[in-house]
């Protein structure tokens, strides 16, 4: 038996062997209990009243010179099975020792299947198809191969990789140089992350290129290696770039305005396009909050195309969109516009962009077309088919609010006599002086329309048979203090024939009766000789 000096040293040296261990651990000698950690604890009771069977136990582990285990039934701790094994060891100063350790099985299971699932994630990641993993340990020698790494190898060289083996033998001699370098450096403690260029059957392959040193209590005992090919990675990004440059040419130098809102509404591209159409340039519009107030100065106006811009962030495409902006200059210009949504890798909106053409002298050019198809060459009024056609329009409205209107028929008197008598062109011109004075007679809101010949149509929206009979008698004095001013020849008149509808009164009408019905007022006044 040891002194109590030697008993000491040997407990503190237990201690360090089994404190930090996780099944219980009792050590006996001679079945007498020299040591237990802390784990054995929780077992405490079990042990005092187990004490007589350890001992038996520890007598027959010494006698037969081999291990014995023997497993509980649930119901000992905590309704687990409870597992004992008991083996004899050596220990200096000490005779008949039994190492004896208590084990949770449940627990020693369950620590079995995270083992399991950990070493599969494992394989999992070392045997990635796509990368080419493998370690080493200090002397070079190969001590981890993946299935991707070796399977490769094997197609590239007709030679299978071993465990055990140099790697440096594996290398092609024109890199070996290189590898021994980058071990050497992870074997020191360095950790790389470089990309490699392989030329193989004339085309180039790219790796990424990890190597790690491996560590063991601080001490470094090998290195792990992990190389990915990116070949395919790496044309997408020089396609990327090339497509990039593309659109960045494409962008700068067309002719078109191209421009890109964020959704906040600011402008955060703005090409050459937009800067000469609009007449700002990038470094004011682009990143401005003040840019859609400088082409949309008119707030509701500005609103209205905001509204625009904001349907399209919510998933509504704008196509041909025809928008007025104010340039820096104060010119107006019209514009076709074309929105759509930008969005993010995960499908959320990441603002707009607009592709517009400049339609301003188009556009104008349709106007004037409009205007040559709905204007009467002579008089400068709406002609005959545009007229009827406003005139059915009103007639709507009118039905609809339930608002009155007086519908006026007007024809020249004496135009046949003054063609006769001073020649047609004296008579257009006195049928441009009807057409004018029946213009600054009239409101705005009104429409006149030259039916054919000296026959004008008047519609008054909202006008009564009074309010209509003064307007008619104003005509007539101009018309009369016109003749008196220009001193000519003939006295200018016209009879005018008024029809007044009310949708209360007069139910649903068609223009065209009411029209007749004017054509008939007129001819009347003209029989009378009121004109």
């Amino acid at each position: 038996m040891a002194n109590s000096n030697d008993d000491l040293c040997i407990k503190n040296f237990l201690a360090g062997l089994f404190s930090g261990a996780a099944e219980g651990i009792v050590v006996m000698s001679n079945c007498q209990v020299i040591y237990t950690n802390q784990a054995a604890g929780q077992w405490k009771s079990w042990i005092a009243e187990r004490q007589g069977w350890l001992e038996e136990q520890a007598a027959a582990c010494q006698q037969d010179g081999e291990e014995k285990t023997v497993i509980f039934p649930p119901g000992i701790l905590n309704k687990r099975q409870l597992k004992v094994s008991c083996r004899p060891v050596s220990l200096p100063g000490f005779s008949g020792v039994t190492l004896i350790t208590l084990a949770d099985i449940e627990a020693e299971q369950q620590l079995t299947v995270e083992l399991q699932s950990c070493q599969a994630k494992l394989d999992g990641l070392i045997n990635n198809p796509n990368d080419f993993i493998w370690a080493i340990d200090s002397n070079y020698r190969l001590t981890v191969i993946n299935d991707n790494f070796r399977n490769t190898y094997r197609q590239t060289y007709q030679v299978d990789l071993v465990l055990g083996s140099s790697v440096l033998e594996i290398v092609h001699p024109h890199l070996s140089g290189q590898w021994r370098g980058l071990y050497t450096r992870a074997l020191n403690g360095e950790r790389i992350v470089e990309q490699h260029v392989m030329e193989e059957e004339g085309k180039q392959r790219f790796f990424d290129v990890f190597l790690h040193p491996i560590k063991q209590e601080n001490v470094i005992t090998g290195a792990a290696v992990f190389v990915r090919d990116i070949t395919a990675r790496r044309q997408i990004e020089r396609r990327v770039y090339q497509l990039s440059q593309m659109y960045e040419m494409i962008i700068e130098n067309a002719n078109v305005w191209i421009t890109v809102q964020n959704c906040d509404g600011q402008f955060v591209v703005w090409n050459q396009g937009a800067e000469a159409i609009s007449g700002y340039l990038q470094e004011e519009a682009a990143g401005n909050s003040q840019t859609m107030a400088w082409l949309y100065p008119d707030d509701n106006y500005r609103r209205y195309v905001e509204r625009q811009v904001a349907d399209v962030i919510n998933g509504e495409d704008r196509d041909n969109l025809y928008i007025s902006i104010r340039t820096k200059s104060g010119e107006q210009r019209i514009l076709a516009v074309n929105i759509r949504r930008i969005v993010d890798e995960d499908g959320k909106c990441d603002g707009v962009y607009q592709i517009a053409f400049d339609i301003t002298d188009r556009h104008q050019r349709e106007e004037e077309l409009k205007s040559y198809a709905n204007t009467d060459s002579l008089t400068g009024v709406l002609n005959r088919r545009a007229g009827l056609e406003a005139f059915r329009h009103i007639l709507h409205e009118s039905g609809k609010s339930n608002q009155p209107l007086c519908v006026c028929y007007t024809d020249m008197n004496g135009l046949k006599n003054i063609n006769d008598t001073y020649g047609h062109q004296e008579g257009d011109a006195a049928i441009v002086l009807l057409a004018d004075t029946i213009k600054e007679t009239i409101r705005k809101s009104d429409i006149i329309c030259r039916l054919g010949g000296d026959e004008f149509l008047v519609v008054l929206r909202g006008c009564s048979a009074v309010a209509a009979e003064r307007i008619r008698e104003d005509i007539l004095t101009r018309l009369a203090q016109y003749s008196r001013m220009q001193s000519k020849p003939y006295v200018l008149s016209a009879s005018i024939g008024i029809c007044e509808y009310i949708p209360r009164r007069d139910g649903k009408m068609r223009a065209e009766e009411l029209l007749a019905q004017a054509d008939r007022e007129m001819y009347q006044v003209k029989w009378a000789g009121r004109g």
